[in-house]
Protein backbone atom coordinates (compact mmCIF):
# COMPACT_ATOMS: atom_id res chain seq x y z
CA UNK A 1 0.00 0.00 0.00
CA UNK A 2 1.15 3.97 -1.12
CA UNK A 3 2.40 5.02 2.81
CA UNK A 4 0.77 8.38 3.80
CA UNK A 5 3.74 10.48 3.40
CA UNK A 6 3.63 9.26 -0.24
CA UNK A 7 0.03 10.01 -1.12
CA UNK A 8 0.72 13.52 0.40
CA UNK A 9 4.22 14.03 -2.31
CA UNK A 10 1.78 12.96 -4.87
CA UNK A 11 -0.57 15.47 -3.75
CA UNK A 12 1.82 18.13 -3.95
CA UNK A 13 3.13 17.00 -7.18
CA UNK A 14 -0.32 17.14 -8.68
CA UNK A 15 -1.01 20.66 -7.00
CA UNK A 16 2.42 21.99 -8.86
CA UNK A 17 1.52 20.87 -12.23
CA UNK A 18 -1.94 22.95 -12.01
CA UNK A 19 -0.77 25.93 -10.45
CA UNK A 20 2.54 25.80 -12.77
CA UNK A 21 0.75 27.46 -15.76
CA UNK A 22 -0.84 30.33 -13.27
CA UNK A 23 2.64 30.90 -12.04
CA UNK A 24 3.74 31.23 -15.42
CA UNK A 25 1.31 33.60 -16.47
CA UNK A 26 2.04 35.88 -13.76
CA UNK A 27 5.65 36.04 -14.77
CA UNK A 28 5.01 37.07 -18.47
CA UNK A 29 2.42 39.83 -16.97
CA UNK A 30 4.96 40.88 -14.62
CA UNK A 31 7.76 41.32 -17.50
CA UNK A 32 4.88 42.67 -19.90
CA UNK A 33 4.13 45.43 -17.36
CA UNK A 34 7.81 46.41 -16.88
CA UNK A 35 8.83 46.48 -20.21
CA UNK A 36 8.92 49.82 -21.25
CA UNK A 37 8.16 48.89 -25.00
CA UNK A 38 4.74 47.04 -24.32
CA UNK A 39 3.67 50.10 -22.42
CA UNK A 40 4.05 51.95 -26.12
CA UNK A 41 2.46 49.59 -27.76
CA UNK A 42 -0.68 49.92 -25.92
CA UNK A 43 -0.88 53.75 -25.63
CA UNK A 44 0.13 53.01 -29.44
CA UNK A 45 -2.88 50.78 -29.77
CA UNK A 46 -5.21 52.87 -27.71
CA UNK A 47 -4.68 55.68 -29.80
CA UNK A 48 -5.16 54.27 -32.75
CA UNK A 49 -8.14 52.22 -31.59
CA UNK A 50 -7.72 48.86 -31.97
CA UNK A 51 -6.77 45.67 -30.03
CA UNK A 52 -3.87 43.92 -29.58
CA UNK A 53 -3.13 40.22 -28.30
CA UNK A 54 -0.37 38.76 -27.50
CA UNK A 55 -0.21 35.00 -29.14
CA UNK A 56 1.68 32.33 -30.48
CA UNK A 57 4.97 31.32 -29.69
CA UNK A 58 4.89 33.87 -26.78
CA UNK A 59 2.39 32.73 -25.27
CA UNK A 60 3.27 29.09 -25.84
CA UNK A 61 6.88 29.10 -24.72
CA UNK A 62 6.18 31.41 -21.38
CA UNK A 63 3.35 29.39 -19.93
CA UNK A 64 6.41 26.64 -20.63
CA UNK A 65 8.65 28.47 -18.77
CA UNK A 66 10.77 29.44 -21.39
CA UNK A 67 11.43 32.56 -22.62
CA UNK A 68 11.99 34.33 -25.94
CA UNK A 69 12.74 37.66 -28.02
CA UNK A 70 9.80 36.63 -30.32
CA UNK A 71 7.10 38.74 -29.97
CA UNK A 72 3.64 37.54 -32.35
CA UNK A 73 0.71 39.63 -31.99
CA UNK A 74 -2.85 39.80 -33.48
CA UNK A 75 -4.49 42.92 -34.00
CA UNK A 76 -8.10 43.49 -34.70
CA UNK A 77 -7.34 46.10 -37.32
CA UNK A 78 -5.07 48.43 -38.72
CA UNK A 79 -2.22 45.99 -37.56
CA UNK A 80 0.05 48.35 -40.54
CA UNK A 81 -0.83 51.54 -38.94
CA UNK A 82 -0.25 50.14 -35.48
CA UNK A 83 3.41 48.51 -36.74
CA UNK A 84 4.51 51.78 -38.24
CA UNK A 85 3.57 53.77 -35.86
CA UNK A 86 4.93 51.46 -33.02
CA UNK A 87 8.16 51.08 -34.94
CA UNK A 88 8.54 55.10 -34.94
CA UNK A 89 7.76 55.55 -31.13
CA UNK A 90 9.76 52.61 -30.20
CA UNK A 91 12.56 53.81 -32.96
CA UNK A 92 12.90 50.41 -34.24
CA UNK A 93 12.80 48.99 -37.63
CA UNK A 94 9.60 48.20 -39.72
CA UNK A 95 9.75 45.74 -41.99
CA UNK A 96 6.84 45.00 -44.39
CA UNK A 97 6.19 41.28 -44.58
CA UNK A 98 3.09 41.18 -46.77
CA UNK A 99 0.37 43.77 -47.65
CA UNK A 100 -2.49 41.81 -48.13
CA UNK A 101 -2.62 39.99 -45.04
CA UNK A 102 -1.76 42.95 -42.88
CA UNK A 103 1.81 41.22 -41.63
CA UNK A 104 4.82 43.60 -40.58
CA UNK A 105 7.53 43.25 -38.63
CA UNK A 106 9.46 45.66 -36.27
CA UNK A 107 12.81 44.83 -35.23
CA UNK A 108 14.14 46.40 -32.37
CA UNK A 109 17.92 45.51 -30.77
CA UNK A 110 17.16 42.77 -28.05
CA UNK A 111 13.24 42.29 -29.34
CA UNK A 112 11.36 41.58 -32.10
CA UNK A 113 7.55 42.31 -32.63
CA UNK A 114 5.34 40.82 -35.25
CA UNK A 115 1.76 42.03 -36.15
CA UNK A 116 -0.60 40.61 -37.88
CA UNK A 117 -4.13 41.49 -38.96
CA UNK A 118 -6.91 38.94 -37.81
CA UNK A 119 -7.58 36.66 -40.19
CA UNK A 120 -11.03 35.89 -39.69
CA UNK A 121 -14.01 37.67 -38.49
CA UNK A 122 -13.10 37.27 -34.60
CA UNK A 123 -9.96 36.93 -32.65
CA UNK A 124 -11.62 33.23 -31.77
CA UNK A 125 -11.94 32.08 -35.09
CA UNK A 126 -8.63 33.78 -35.79
CA UNK A 127 -6.73 31.10 -34.07
CA UNK A 128 -8.81 27.84 -34.71
CA UNK A 129 -7.12 28.65 -38.26
CA UNK A 130 -3.85 28.60 -36.84
CA UNK A 131 -1.42 25.38 -37.13
CA UNK A 132 -1.44 23.83 -33.58
CA UNK A 133 -3.33 23.99 -30.69
CA UNK A 134 -0.76 24.90 -28.70
CA UNK A 135 -0.04 28.04 -30.53
CA UNK A 136 -3.62 29.14 -30.85
CA UNK A 137 -3.90 30.32 -27.31
CA UNK A 138 -4.09 34.83 -27.07
CA UNK A 139 -3.68 36.99 -24.32
CA UNK A 140 -5.19 40.64 -24.56
CA UNK A 141 -2.21 43.23 -24.39
CA UNK A 142 -4.44 46.24 -22.36
CA UNK A 143 -5.63 43.81 -19.55
CA UNK A 144 -1.85 43.40 -18.44
CA UNK A 145 -2.10 46.52 -17.12
CA UNK A 146 -5.18 46.70 -15.02
CA UNK A 147 -6.68 45.04 -11.79
CA UNK A 148 -8.89 42.38 -13.14
CA UNK A 149 -6.99 38.49 -13.71
CA UNK A 150 -5.60 38.47 -16.64
CA UNK A 151 -7.71 36.02 -18.46
CA UNK A 152 -6.44 33.78 -21.89
CA UNK A 153 -8.20 33.28 -25.18
CA UNK A 154 -7.83 29.66 -25.39
CA UNK A 155 -11.16 28.47 -27.69
CA UNK A 156 -9.37 24.84 -28.55
CA UNK A 157 -8.08 24.40 -25.34
CA UNK A 158 -4.55 24.49 -26.26
CA UNK A 159 -3.34 25.30 -22.36
CA UNK A 160 -4.63 21.52 -21.75
CA UNK A 161 -2.23 20.13 -24.92
CA UNK A 162 0.55 22.55 -23.47
CA UNK A 163 0.16 20.42 -20.00
CA UNK A 164 0.23 16.91 -21.98
CA UNK A 165 2.74 17.79 -24.10
CA UNK A 166 0.98 17.02 -27.18
CA UNK A 167 0.92 18.68 -31.10
CA UNK A 168 -2.20 18.22 -31.84
CA UNK A 169 -3.71 20.22 -35.22
CA UNK A 170 -6.04 23.22 -34.76
CA UNK A 171 -7.99 21.48 -37.07
CA UNK A 172 -9.04 19.44 -40.66
CA UNK A 173 -7.64 21.93 -42.93
CA UNK A 174 -4.75 23.08 -40.81
CA UNK A 175 -2.16 21.67 -43.29
CA UNK A 176 -4.03 22.31 -46.40
CA UNK A 177 -3.93 26.25 -45.52
CA UNK A 178 -0.38 25.99 -45.13
CA UNK A 179 1.36 22.61 -46.60
CA UNK A 180 4.98 24.11 -44.18
CA UNK A 181 3.00 23.51 -40.83
CA UNK A 182 3.60 19.80 -42.01
CA UNK A 183 7.65 20.39 -40.81
CA UNK A 184 6.72 22.65 -38.44
CA UNK A 185 4.99 19.80 -36.50
CA UNK A 186 8.54 17.83 -36.30
CA UNK A 187 10.20 21.08 -35.44
CA UNK A 188 8.37 21.70 -32.58
CA UNK A 189 8.46 18.20 -31.33
CA UNK A 190 12.39 18.75 -31.20
CA UNK A 191 12.09 21.92 -30.08
CA UNK A 192 9.68 21.04 -27.15
CA UNK A 193 10.12 17.26 -26.84
CA UNK A 194 6.28 16.76 -27.25
CA UNK A 195 4.77 14.19 -28.75
CA UNK A 196 2.38 14.07 -32.07
CA UNK A 197 -1.22 13.39 -31.92
CA UNK A 198 -2.06 10.26 -33.70
CA UNK A 199 -4.80 12.21 -35.37
CA UNK A 200 -2.57 15.12 -36.43
CA UNK A 201 0.31 12.47 -37.36
CA UNK A 202 -1.57 10.53 -39.74
CA UNK A 203 -3.00 14.11 -41.70
CA UNK A 204 0.95 14.70 -41.86
CA UNK A 205 1.90 11.71 -43.39
CA UNK A 206 -2.01 11.76 -45.64
CA UNK A 207 -0.60 15.39 -46.83
CA UNK A 208 3.34 15.33 -47.18
CA UNK A 209 3.29 15.43 -50.86
CA UNK A 210 1.53 19.24 -50.86
CA UNK A 211 5.12 20.02 -48.55
CA UNK A 212 6.87 21.26 -51.99
CA UNK A 213 4.29 23.70 -52.56
CA UNK A 214 5.91 26.04 -49.98
CA UNK A 215 8.34 28.04 -51.06
CA UNK A 216 11.40 26.98 -50.60
CA UNK A 217 13.52 29.50 -47.92
CA UNK A 218 9.94 28.72 -45.61
CA UNK A 219 11.19 24.77 -46.17
CA UNK A 220 14.90 26.05 -45.64
CA UNK A 221 14.08 28.09 -42.41
CA UNK A 222 11.97 25.21 -40.89
CA UNK A 223 14.28 22.24 -41.63
CA UNK A 224 17.46 24.35 -40.22
CA UNK A 225 15.39 25.10 -37.03
CA UNK A 226 14.88 21.68 -36.70
CA UNK A 227 18.24 21.04 -36.69
CA UNK A 228 18.94 23.86 -34.65
CA UNK A 229 17.54 22.08 -31.66
CA UNK A 230 20.25 19.78 -29.46
CA UNK A 231 18.28 16.33 -30.26
CA UNK A 232 16.73 16.51 -33.83
CA UNK A 233 16.93 12.55 -34.31
CA UNK A 234 14.03 11.59 -32.50
CA UNK A 235 11.85 14.19 -34.93
CA UNK A 236 13.71 12.87 -38.08
CA UNK A 237 13.21 9.41 -37.22
CA UNK A 238 9.21 10.33 -36.86
CA UNK A 239 9.77 11.99 -40.27
CA UNK A 240 11.35 9.13 -41.95
CA UNK A 241 8.67 6.98 -40.70
CA UNK A 242 6.00 9.14 -42.19
CA UNK A 243 7.91 9.59 -45.92
CA UNK A 244 8.21 13.14 -45.02
CA UNK A 245 11.69 13.00 -45.18
CA UNK A 246 11.79 11.44 -48.63
CA UNK A 247 9.31 14.13 -49.76
CA UNK A 248 12.06 16.72 -49.04
CA UNK A 249 15.12 15.09 -50.04
CA UNK A 250 14.33 12.31 -52.84
CA UNK A 251 18.00 11.88 -52.99
CA UNK A 252 18.11 9.75 -50.11
CA UNK A 253 15.87 6.70 -51.69
CA UNK A 254 18.83 5.00 -53.20
CA UNK A 255 20.14 5.24 -50.08
CA UNK A 256 18.25 3.33 -48.18
CA UNK A 257 19.09 0.07 -50.94
CA UNK A 258 22.22 0.60 -51.33
CA UNK A 259 24.78 -1.93 -49.95
CA UNK A 260 27.81 -1.22 -48.04
CA UNK A 261 31.50 -2.80 -47.46
CA UNK A 262 32.54 -4.34 -44.43
CA UNK A 263 33.50 -1.62 -42.80
CA UNK A 264 29.80 -0.46 -42.13
CA UNK A 265 26.90 -2.71 -40.14
CA UNK A 266 24.65 -0.62 -41.72
CA UNK A 267 22.85 0.46 -45.47
CA UNK A 268 23.87 4.16 -46.04
CA UNK A 269 21.14 5.60 -45.45
CA UNK A 270 21.02 4.15 -41.69
CA UNK A 271 24.51 4.81 -41.43
CA UNK A 272 23.82 8.08 -42.23
CA UNK A 273 21.30 9.01 -40.38
CA UNK A 274 23.32 6.98 -37.48
CA UNK A 275 26.16 9.16 -38.13
CA UNK A 276 23.71 12.38 -37.33
CA UNK A 277 22.65 10.77 -34.19
CA UNK A 278 26.51 10.16 -33.39
CA UNK A 279 27.73 13.47 -34.09
CA UNK A 280 24.18 14.94 -31.64
CA UNK A 281 26.00 13.19 -29.04
CA UNK A 282 29.44 14.77 -29.47
CA UNK A 283 28.31 18.26 -29.91
CA UNK A 284 26.16 17.42 -26.18
CA UNK A 285 29.17 15.44 -24.71
CA UNK A 286 32.51 16.96 -26.39
CA UNK A 287 34.98 14.41 -27.61
CA UNK A 288 36.76 11.94 -25.55
CA UNK A 289 39.84 13.92 -25.06
CA UNK A 290 40.22 17.54 -24.43
CA UNK A 291 40.07 18.66 -27.87
CA UNK A 292 38.81 22.33 -28.54
CA UNK A 293 36.48 22.40 -31.21
CA UNK A 294 34.35 25.46 -30.11
CA UNK A 295 36.23 27.55 -32.87
CA UNK A 296 34.16 24.41 -35.34
CA UNK A 297 30.68 25.81 -34.76
CA UNK A 298 31.49 29.45 -34.76
CA UNK A 299 29.82 32.27 -36.45
CA UNK A 300 27.78 31.23 -39.41
CA UNK A 301 26.11 33.69 -42.14
CA UNK A 302 22.93 32.07 -41.81
CA UNK A 303 21.74 32.94 -38.38
CA UNK A 304 24.68 33.02 -36.74
CA UNK A 305 26.03 29.41 -35.73
CA UNK A 306 27.22 26.45 -37.99
CA UNK A 307 25.64 23.65 -36.31
CA UNK A 308 22.49 22.69 -37.91
CA UNK A 309 24.46 22.78 -41.43
CA UNK A 310 27.38 20.26 -39.35
CA UNK A 311 24.54 17.85 -38.51
CA UNK A 312 23.01 18.74 -42.57
CA UNK A 313 26.24 17.52 -43.72
CA UNK A 314 25.87 14.44 -41.61
CA UNK A 315 23.13 13.63 -43.03
CA UNK A 316 24.37 13.77 -46.60
CA UNK A 317 28.01 12.79 -46.22
CA UNK A 318 27.65 10.03 -48.10
CA UNK A 319 25.07 10.86 -50.98
CA UNK A 320 27.39 10.18 -53.81
CA UNK A 321 27.69 5.93 -52.59
CA UNK A 322 24.96 4.73 -54.85
CA UNK A 323 25.76 6.32 -58.03
CA UNK A 324 29.76 5.20 -57.83
CA UNK A 325 29.00 1.69 -56.01
CA UNK A 326 30.99 -0.83 -58.04
CA UNK A 327 31.31 -4.68 -56.78
CA UNK A 328 34.90 -6.27 -57.10
CA UNK A 329 36.35 -8.88 -55.88
CA UNK A 330 32.84 -9.59 -53.45
CA UNK A 331 34.21 -5.97 -51.92
CA UNK A 332 32.00 -3.18 -53.05
CA UNK A 333 33.95 0.03 -53.24
CA UNK A 334 33.01 3.93 -53.40
CA UNK A 335 35.64 5.54 -55.34
CA UNK A 336 34.67 8.70 -56.13
CA UNK A 337 31.84 8.99 -54.01
CA UNK A 338 32.81 12.01 -52.03
CA UNK A 339 32.66 13.97 -55.55
CA UNK A 340 29.62 12.69 -56.57
CA UNK A 341 28.31 13.69 -53.27
CA UNK A 342 29.30 17.36 -53.78
CA UNK A 343 27.13 17.63 -56.84
CA UNK A 344 24.27 16.27 -55.60
CA UNK A 345 24.19 18.40 -52.49
CA UNK A 346 25.15 21.10 -54.81
CA UNK A 347 21.48 20.46 -56.35
CA UNK A 348 20.03 20.40 -53.14
CA UNK A 349 21.22 23.71 -51.52
CA UNK A 350 20.09 25.04 -55.17
CA UNK A 351 16.44 23.70 -54.97
CA UNK A 352 16.37 25.30 -50.93
CA UNK A 353 17.85 28.33 -51.93
CA UNK A 354 20.65 27.82 -48.84
CA UNK A 355 23.03 31.30 -48.82
CA UNK A 356 26.09 30.44 -50.96
CA UNK A 357 28.87 30.26 -48.48
CA UNK A 358 26.96 27.88 -46.11
CA UNK A 359 26.69 26.08 -49.50
CA UNK A 360 30.33 26.57 -50.53
CA UNK A 361 31.50 25.23 -46.89
CA UNK A 362 28.91 21.96 -46.71
CA UNK A 363 30.25 21.03 -49.97
CA UNK A 364 33.93 21.22 -48.97
CA UNK A 365 32.95 19.19 -45.85
CA UNK A 366 31.73 16.22 -48.10
CA UNK A 367 34.57 16.84 -50.75
CA UNK A 368 36.72 15.98 -47.45
CA UNK A 369 34.93 13.96 -45.33
CA UNK A 370 37.12 10.81 -46.25
CA UNK A 371 40.87 12.73 -45.95
CA UNK A 372 41.14 11.92 -42.56
CA UNK A 373 40.72 8.26 -42.97
CA UNK A 374 43.00 8.17 -45.83
CA UNK A 375 45.81 9.79 -44.69
CA UNK A 376 44.84 7.34 -40.94
CA UNK A 377 45.76 4.34 -43.95
CA UNK A 378 48.85 6.21 -45.01
CA UNK A 379 50.33 6.34 -41.71
CA UNK A 380 49.06 2.60 -40.94
CA UNK A 381 51.31 1.61 -43.62
CA UNK A 382 54.05 4.11 -42.96
CA UNK A 383 54.21 6.19 -45.93
CA UNK A 384 52.39 9.01 -43.98
CA UNK A 385 54.43 12.29 -44.34
CA UNK A 386 54.80 15.29 -42.34
CA UNK A 387 54.39 17.34 -45.67
CA UNK A 388 51.21 15.49 -46.85
CA UNK A 389 49.85 16.06 -43.42
CA UNK A 390 50.92 19.96 -43.75
CA UNK A 391 49.13 20.16 -46.71
CA UNK A 392 45.79 18.49 -45.52
CA UNK A 393 45.92 21.45 -42.62
CA UNK A 394 46.93 24.04 -44.90
CA UNK A 395 44.04 23.14 -47.30
CA UNK A 396 40.92 22.27 -44.57
CA UNK A 397 42.51 24.94 -42.15
CA UNK A 398 39.37 27.07 -40.73
CA UNK A 399 37.14 24.04 -41.45
CA UNK A 400 39.44 21.32 -39.68
CA UNK A 401 37.76 21.04 -36.50
CA UNK A 402 34.17 20.10 -38.76
CA UNK A 403 36.33 17.90 -40.62
CA UNK A 404 36.99 15.99 -37.94
CA UNK A 405 34.07 16.44 -36.19
CA UNK A 406 32.12 14.95 -38.51
CA UNK A 407 34.69 12.18 -39.55
CA UNK A 408 34.56 10.86 -35.26
CA UNK A 409 30.79 10.83 -36.42
CA UNK A 410 31.29 8.55 -39.17
CA UNK A 411 33.80 6.56 -37.22
CA UNK A 412 31.67 5.95 -34.37
CA UNK A 413 28.34 4.86 -36.99
CA UNK A 414 30.55 1.78 -38.93
CA UNK A 415 30.76 -0.68 -37.10
CA UNK A 416 31.38 -3.47 -39.43
CA UNK A 417 33.51 -6.93 -38.76
CA UNK A 418 36.19 -5.26 -41.08
CA UNK A 419 36.46 -1.90 -38.90
CA UNK A 420 39.36 -1.40 -36.91
CA UNK A 421 39.05 -1.30 -33.06
CA UNK A 422 41.51 1.33 -32.53
CA UNK A 423 40.09 3.32 -35.45
CA UNK A 424 38.60 6.32 -33.18
CA UNK A 425 41.77 6.18 -31.03
CA UNK A 426 44.27 6.56 -34.20
CA UNK A 427 41.80 9.06 -35.60
CA UNK A 428 41.61 11.54 -32.69
CA UNK A 429 46.04 10.96 -32.19
CA UNK A 430 45.91 12.80 -35.81
CA UNK A 431 43.29 15.37 -34.81
CA UNK A 432 45.94 16.14 -32.15
CA UNK A 433 48.57 16.41 -34.49
CA UNK A 434 46.93 18.31 -37.10
CA UNK A 435 46.19 21.05 -34.79
CA UNK A 436 49.60 20.91 -33.41
CA UNK A 437 50.25 21.42 -37.04
CA UNK A 438 47.69 24.23 -37.37
CA UNK A 439 48.45 26.03 -34.21
CA UNK A 440 52.76 25.68 -34.56
CA UNK A 441 53.26 26.59 -37.99
CA UNK A 442 50.38 27.15 -39.88
CA UNK A 443 48.70 30.09 -38.13
CA UNK A 444 52.13 31.82 -37.25
CA UNK A 445 53.09 31.59 -41.38
CA UNK A 446 49.56 33.11 -42.55
CA UNK A 447 49.80 36.29 -40.32
CA UNK A 448 53.67 36.34 -40.83
CA UNK A 449 54.63 38.86 -43.65
CA UNK A 450 55.88 36.57 -46.83
CA UNK A 451 59.43 36.42 -46.84
CA UNK A 452 59.84 37.95 -50.30
CA UNK A 453 57.75 39.96 -52.64
CA UNK A 454 56.75 40.74 -55.84
CA UNK A 455 59.62 43.55 -55.92
CA UNK A 456 62.12 40.72 -54.76
CA UNK A 457 61.56 38.79 -57.82
CA UNK A 458 61.84 41.76 -60.45
CA UNK A 459 65.20 42.92 -58.70
CA UNK A 460 66.11 39.11 -59.70
CA UNK A 461 65.73 40.08 -63.02
CA UNK A 462 62.14 38.40 -63.69
CA UNK A 463 59.16 39.54 -65.46
CA UNK A 464 56.04 40.32 -63.67
CA UNK A 465 53.10 37.64 -64.14
CA UNK A 466 51.23 34.32 -63.20
CA UNK A 467 55.36 33.19 -62.59
CA UNK A 468 55.35 35.98 -59.27
CA UNK A 469 52.05 33.96 -57.58
CA UNK A 470 53.70 30.81 -58.49
CA UNK A 471 56.96 31.14 -56.51
CA UNK A 472 55.39 32.98 -53.62
CA UNK A 473 52.82 30.43 -52.93
CA UNK A 474 56.43 27.68 -53.87
CA UNK A 475 57.73 29.63 -51.36
CA UNK A 476 55.12 29.58 -48.61
CA UNK A 477 54.67 25.98 -48.94
CA UNK A 478 58.51 25.38 -48.15
CA UNK A 479 58.25 27.47 -44.90
CA UNK A 480 55.13 25.53 -43.61
CA UNK A 481 57.36 22.35 -44.37
CA UNK A 482 60.50 24.55 -42.29
CA UNK A 483 62.61 23.79 -45.57
CA UNK A 484 62.96 27.45 -45.42
CA UNK A 485 63.13 29.81 -42.75
CA UNK A 486 64.71 32.61 -43.83
CA UNK A 487 64.68 35.83 -46.21
CA UNK A 488 68.24 34.84 -47.30
CA UNK A 489 67.21 30.67 -47.35
CA UNK A 490 64.09 31.89 -49.99
CA UNK A 491 66.03 34.29 -52.03
CA UNK A 492 69.07 31.14 -52.19
CA UNK A 493 66.25 28.78 -52.91
CA UNK A 494 64.87 31.20 -56.05
CA UNK A 495 68.48 31.53 -57.28
CA UNK A 496 69.09 27.29 -57.29
CA UNK A 497 65.67 27.27 -58.89
CA UNK A 498 66.42 29.46 -61.75
CA UNK A 499 70.15 27.67 -62.35
CA UNK A 500 69.01 24.37 -62.53
CA UNK A 501 66.05 25.52 -65.11
CA UNK A 502 63.76 24.90 -62.42
CA UNK A 503 62.04 28.43 -63.04
CA UNK A 504 61.61 29.38 -66.91
CA UNK A 505 61.89 33.04 -67.02
CA UNK A 506 60.44 33.12 -70.70
CA UNK A 507 57.33 30.67 -70.60
CA UNK A 508 53.87 32.54 -69.85
CA UNK A 509 52.91 28.65 -68.87
CA UNK A 510 56.06 28.60 -65.96
CA UNK A 511 55.46 25.22 -63.53
CA UNK A 512 58.07 24.84 -60.90
CA UNK A 513 59.01 21.22 -61.61
CA UNK A 514 59.68 18.96 -58.74
CA UNK A 515 63.61 18.16 -59.32
CA UNK A 516 65.78 17.06 -56.69
CA UNK A 517 68.39 19.64 -55.78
Amino acid sequence: MTSWGTFCESIKLVRIILERPLIQLNALRTWVTREPLFQTLRQTADRLGCECFLTGGLVRDWLLGRTTQDIDLAVSSLALDLAREFAQAAQGTFVLLKKDQETARVVLPDLQFDFAGFRASSLPDDLRDRDFTINSIALPLAPAFGPDPWEPVDPLNGADDLAKGIIRRCGPNSFTQDPLRLLRAYRLKAQLGMEIEPETRQGLNKWGPSLNRSAPERRLYEWVQLLRQPTAVPALSFMNEDGILDILFPEFLPLKNSPQNSFHHLNVFDHSFLTLQRLEQVLAQGPPRPIEFAEALSACPENGDFRPYLKWTALVHDLGKPATALLRDHRWTFHGHDRAGQELFSKIAERFRLGHQVRDTMVRLIGWHMRPFHLLQEKFQGRLTPRALLRLVKEINQDLNRVFLLALADCRAAQGPDHPPDLEDRLMRLWQEARQVQREIILPLSSAPPLITGNDLIRLGLTPGPLFKKIIDRIKEEQWSRAITTREEALDWILKAIEKNLVQTRNPNFEIRNKSK
